[in-house]
């Protein structure tokens, strides 16, 4: 399904490309005025609120799972304690905090780099909602399948025992959840290139256009580092890299998660951070052109290090398979040019990110006079991490492949963490300050940041097998407590949206007055709600919600409801082995279906509530923020 999906959006990009140079005359040189270029920074708090309850929930995670009790449970359990641990964590932190962000701070940095709004702010929140929902899921399913298969193997049982027990449905739901979540990535990448393409005729700077060609590569490497992880889903593809030795290490550990994070996170974010400083100091040429040269040898750096990796595995994979040969011989067989290209590409990166630590640490300084003192020096001291964690993996590079291990795992989490998080969080409390002001959370925000980078370096110490477990614990303290501070800076700061938000999603509230044509009895509430929980228990709600007048909920719930309840849940049990198997049907009508019509009761009650006092039809003014783009 994902090669055809890919096709047919390859195709239907060629075809747009094709009719647009062939059918479309050149249009007039255009300026757009500055607040159409902001037109859609009024929805970047939605990319703010998302990425701290993520990290926020990451945070928690973090916590627990280092909790002696919690870490014992965890080694008892084998291979499915990586599920709960370290795929709930990666999903949490990484995608829904990291990613969110770095997606944010792209629409805020591409309108102003190219001088004109986002093509299409419809494909823009597609892709906020697609990943957003299916990073949620995501991690939600993972965790529950990781806890589910422990408690099998923790009984006795064996690691694929305990996946045959499941069944194939984990698996189906976390393709369709991650599919969402890729989805969204694709979605994003086309949002990127269609704004790219559209501006050529915008009067604007050259000296910020050219900014915008690596971040164009950024958007491209989150699409390709989809295709990478669907090579490990797909089971010849899997087989032909399992087979392959150190090649599979080359492409799937260190070139996936170089490009995924190094040229699809670090880039947008480092672009970010430049406009947001430059924009608050005497901007000049030259400091542009440092910027571009900055930003092209981060992404031609990043992009080398994957291109290397790629073709070095595809010939040893490909010597392995067709010439029988070991996995060592036929990496032996290209030496020294295979030491050589992996050293000069992680020297490269390295060198890269000097070069970007220094110009972001200067451009800082320079406006240390405009910015508050905490931001200026927690991202100087973040960027300095950074390069603790570029040597260190440059050194790495020199090594032979190898797979996840503890100095590869610190290496990535003081990376991720003072390279990706803490200037992200850096640069987002500054945006939440210039646009809510400095409000009662502020300070606590600025503490946080400290407390975060103080837990990173924990952290960092603890996988090196530094401090031992106490080390670890006291790292997801810190941690939490800083990544608790940024969420209630941003909860407070984005009050006007919150308060907005409700006004502008008609789905429990439509937008007049008038009272629904499907409303066809005048009952009072109690035999209404009294309706939606006998239907609820019948596997039917929404009914109530039509005799309340509210029809979109309603039918809606009619769809899906008895979908779930008597199709989806049913088929699940009688697929399923073991207790799921023995204790379906009473896990449905004890359970399930009091649960639902409860539950749909409750919120029945809630809408009709909100929607009373504003029954008389009245005249006021929508309140403007931005028209659509709020949401």
């Amino acid at each position: 399904m994902f090669a055809i999906l890919g096709a047919l959006c390859a195709l239907w990009a060629i075809v747009w490309l094709v009719r647009r140079r062939t059918h479309t005359p050149a249009a007039e040189p255009y300026a757009f005025t500055r607040a159409e270029i902001a037109g859609y920074d009024t929805a970047l708090p939605k990319y703010v609120l998302a990425a701290a309850g993520f990290l926020f929930a990451g945070g928690i995670h973090g916590l627990l799972v280092q909790l002696p009790a919690v870490r014992q449970w965890l080694a008892l359990a084998g291979e499915p304690a990586q599920l709960v641990a370290d795929e709930v964590s990666e999903q949490l932190v990484i995608v829904g905090g990291v990613i969110m962000l770095a997606m944010g701070l792209t629409c805020y940095a591409l309108p102003r780099l190219i001088g004109r709004p986002l093509r299409n702010h419809n494909l823009a929140r597609l892709s906020f909602v697609l990943t957003l929902a299916g990073t949620l899921l995501s991690a939600l399913l993972t965790g529950t399948v990781g806890l589910l298969e422990g408690i099998y193997v923790r009984q006795g049982g064996t690691y694929a025992g305990a996946q045959a027990w499941l069944g194939p449905w984990p698996r189906l739901t976390l393709w369709l959840f991650e599919g969402a979540r890729d989805a969204g990535y694709w979605t994003f990448a086309l949002l990127v290139l269609l704004t790219v393409l559209s501006s050529r005729n915008v009067i604007w700077p050259r000296h910020r256009r050219r900014l915008t060609r690596w971040l164009t590569i950024s958007g491209v490497a989150l699409f390709v580092a989809v295709w990478q992880r669907v090579l490990h889903i797909i089971p010849e593809s899997s087989v032909w890299l399992q087979s392959t030795g150190d090649a599979a290490i080359l492409l799937g550990y260190q070139g996936y998660n170089h490009l995924h994070l190094y040229v699809g996170a670090l880039v947008p974010m480092a672009a970010a951070t430049f406009i947001y400083l430059l924009e608050r100091k005497a901007e000049r040429r030259t400091d542009w052109r440092a910027a571009d040269r900055a930003l092209a040898g981060l992404a031609l750096a990043g992009s080398t290090f994957y291109l290397g990796r790629l073709g070095l595995s595809l010939y040893e994979g490909y010597a392995a398979v067709a010439w029988h040969l070991p996995a060592g011989e036929a990496a032996a067989a290209i030496e020294p040019w295979r030491t050589a290209i992996l050293s000069l590409t992680g020297v490269a990166l390295l060198v890269a990110l000097v070069g970007y630590l220094a110009l972001a640490v200067r451009l800082a300084r320079a406006a240390r006079g405009y910015l508050p003192r905490a931001i200026v020096g927690t991202l100087c001291v973040g960027l300095g991490l950074t390069f603790i964690g570029g040597i260190h993996g440059a050194a790495l590079a020199l090594l032979p492949p190898r797979g996840p291990s503890a100095g590869s795992l610190a290496h990535g989490t003081l990376s991720v963490g003072a390279g990706l998080l803490l200037p992200a969080l850096t640069l987002a409390d500054s945006l939440l300050i210039d646009a809510a002001g400095a409000g009662r959370t502020a300070n606590l925000a600025h503490a946080g940041l400290g407390f975060l980078g103080a837990g990173i370096v924990l952290a960092y110490l603890g996988r090196l097998g530094l401090g031992g477990p106490a080390a670890s614990l006291a790292a997801a303290g810190l941690q939490l407590a800083g990544l608790v501070a940024f969420a209630l800076h941003a909860y407070e700061a984005t009050h006007a949206y919150r308060s907005i938000l409700p006004a502008r999603l008609h789905i429990l509230q439509p937008s007049d007055a008038r009272r629904s044509r499907l409303a066809l009895l005048e009952l009072p509430l109690s035999q209404v709600l009294l309706i939606e929980f006998l239907a609820g228990l019948a596997g039917f709600p929404g009914l109530g919600w039509l005799f309340g007048g509210l029809a979109l909920p309603g039918a809606l719930l009619l769809y899906v409801g008895p979908c779930v309840a008597w199709a989806l849940l049913p088929s699940l049990f009688a697929l399923s082995g073991g207790w799921l198997h023995r204790a379906g049907w009473s896990l449905l009508l004890l359970v399930y279906l009091p649960a639902s019509g409860l539950v749909s009761t409750l919120a029945l009650r809630g809408a009709i509530t909100r929607r009373a006092p504003a029954a008389p039809p009245t005249t006021t003014e929508e309140p403007v923020l931005g028209g659509d783009e709020a949401t």
